[in-house]
């Protein structure tokens, strides 16, 4: 009679401790939040060593870019899968904000580059973008063309935004023969 008892207690506590409930006390499911930010590039395909321009902003009439992120935002990041380095486009800091409205970059290899966006609130990932660029090897080495050299000496930078690691070149003419000299210029700028 006490084994039915216990056995009757047993079940009625066991339907008390069932829940509809997926999440435990305490943990927050996540919800997912769409944000009216976009990333725009001024083109989809470009040659190695061509300037590629990035720029921030949002999908409609925002009155306040600059609130809008520092209210959505602790931090938005620019990378490149297999670039090693990122670009911080913006950062809430002590004495208030850090925007790069636009900035360039040149790709150094051809192929399908994917450009990706991350922003973060409290160390998460809570947005992520990405934009798919095109880049072709059509120029001649350095993208310089080598036929066509000019009395004046140039000089041409081309900027990695990710890592300080910028390549440049200086071509000119010598005694009627065209030279280059590439250089690797280290450190922020």
């Amino acid at each position: 009679m006490k084994t039915n008892y216990i056995i009757l207690l047993f079940l009625v506590l066991s339907l008390f401790s069932c829940s509809n409930r997926d999440n435990i006390v305490g943990e927050e499911v996540p919800k997912k939040k769409e944000f009216n930010l976009k990333i725009k590039v001024d083109k989809s395909q470009a040659n190695i060593f061509e300037n590629v321009q990035f720029s921030i902003g949002v999908k409609t009439d925002e009155p306040d870019l600059v609130n809008y992120l520092r209210n959505n935002f602790d931090s938005i990041i620019f990378k490149i899968p297999g670039e090693m380095g990122s670009l911080r486009v913006f950062e809430k800091t002590e004495n208030g904000n850090s925007l790069k409205l636009s900035w360039a970059h040149n790709f150094y290899n051809a192929g399908n580059q994917q450009t990706k966006f991350f922003g973060y609130e409290d160390g998460k990932v809570i947005f992520e973008d990405k934009v798919d660029i095109n880049i072709t090897d059509n120029n001649d080495f350095l993208n310089i063309n080598w036929n066509d050299f000019k009395k004046s000496e140039t000089a041409i930078g081309y900027a990695n935004s990710l890592n300080y690691n910028t390549l440049g070149t200086y071509n000119g003419l010598q005694n009627k023969i065209g030279f280059v000299e590439l250089f690797n210029l280290l450190g922020k700028y």
